[in-house]
């Protein structure tokens, strides 16, 4: 299967890297993180969008076909919404939609000084992982999500980007103050000069000073200077407070990333969602 979006085959240039499976079985692709079963979007199946009667309804049953023990649902579409009969049909197997903006630059993003006296730097010791890490258990627990169940699949998460990061393929950066990591973000180089922001995060109480924006710029002069970029990537919710940023540093709208998902009920994991690059960004 060819896949079109540029915001689908990063996701799986990335997921590669830091050891997932992605099978190709031709009308579809299945894509398995053994190492992180409740990874919610490191486990799923990406379709093509169809218009053909009934195809959401075999969507849903080849991938319980081929995630037998999982808990949840993840169906990704390539280009496209689908037709109406397909939402109908997701939306009654309790499959809920989400929509995420896929934005690119083909130029880098331009160097700016924060509001705040912070140091931005690389990450690169065990310490600054940990403070990743408690950073997003802060956020995830300013979004209301029990971190005993959250916790788990955070640990794992991390520990995949520091792989990634000890690779050489990719750079993750911070901004500190005295009292630790503030913000954070990642920036993967993948093939043919393609890069892919990742998980551009920063704590409530210090949004919207120039956190977000100093490190995205810190992160494009880092990937400009290690080999030739042809473009930069990255995916935000539509409706947050982030994308009106990327856009005003000359981000444009590419597409629309499609995924549908049915999380498990009260005996399952809550964890698990995509990564995110929206909400928490602040400026």
């Amino acid at each position: 299967m060819d896949v079109a979006s540029i915001g689908f085959a990063t996701d799986l240039a990335i997921l590669r890297l830091s050891g997932s499976e992605v099978i190709d079985h031709g009308d579809l692709l299945v894509i398995r993180t053994p190492a992180n079963p409740d990874y919610y979007w490191g486990n799923f199946i990406l379709v093509a969008a169809s218009v053909e009667p009934e195809a959401a309804s075999r969507w849903v049953h080849r991938f319980s076909q081929e995630f037998p023990a999982a808990r949840h649902i993840a169906i990704g579409i390539d280009i496209g919404e689908g037709c109406e009969a397909d939402l109908r049909a997701l939306t009654a197997a309790g499959m809920s939609r989400s929509l995420s903006k896929v934005l690119t630059l083909d130029s880098p993003v331009p160097m700016s000084e924060p509001a705040l006296a912070v140091e931005i730097r690389a990450l690169g010791t065990p310490r600054d992982w940990d403070q990743v890490l408690e950073l997003r258990t802060a956020l995830a627990a300013e979004e209301g999500a029990p971190i005993s169940d959250q916790l788990p699949f955070l640990k794992l998460k991390v520990a995949q980007e520091r792989h990634l990061a000890e690779s050489g393929r990719a750079r993750y950066f911070g901004a500190f103050l005295s009292s630790g990591l503030v913000a954070s973000l990642g920036l993967v180089c993948l093939a043919d000069g393609i890069c892919r922001y990742q998980n551009v995060e920063t704590r409530i109480e210090h949004r919207r000073k120039g956190l977000a924006t100093a490190l995205l710029g810190t992160a494009s002069a880092w990937a400009y200077g290690r080999s030739p970029v042809q473009e930069l990537v990255i995916v935000a919710d539509p409706g947050g407070p982030a994308i009106g940023l990327y856009r005003t540093l000359g981000f444009a709208d590419r597409e629309c990333q499609v995924q549908w998902q049915k999380e498990p009920g009260p005996e399952g994991p809550l964890g698990a969602m995509a990564d995110t690059v929206g909400p928490s960004a602040g400026s």
